[in-house]
């Protein structure tokens, strides 16, 4: 017999229900279809100066970080917490450095 009296399993909170999706979520194909600014498009990654990176990671940070936000907010049918934008913002931060892409606060 379990501990639980109920069959039916527990109920994930919302910080949880936030990082199972953004596990699913953030995927390498979500970065291609960021439509990047032609400013950004005329010298490769490496051939930037820093400053130039800074702006790629904040656009790119910004498309990421508001889709996936809104997503999760319309599958919650509510407005965040600032817990889960903070997950939300760590995830991002951690899905771009994976990717290739750092922020430098030089």
């Amino acid at each position: 017999m379990s501990d639980n009296p109920s069959s039916h399993p527990p109920k994930r909170s919302d910080p949880e229900i936030v990082a199972l999706f953004l596990n699913h979520y953030l995927v390498r194909e979500f970065l291609e279809k960021i439509k990047i600014p032609s400013q950004f498009q005329d010298k490769g990654y490496f051939e930037m100066d820093d400053q130039e990176k800074r702006d790629l990671f904040e656009f790119v940070f910004h498309a990421v970080f508001s889709k996936s936000g809104m997503e999760i907010a319309d599958k919650l049918k509510r407005e965040l917490s600032l817990t889960e934008l903070g997950l939300i913002r760590r995830r991002v931060v951690n899905f771009l450095k994976q990717n290739g892409l750092e922020y430098d606060k030089g």
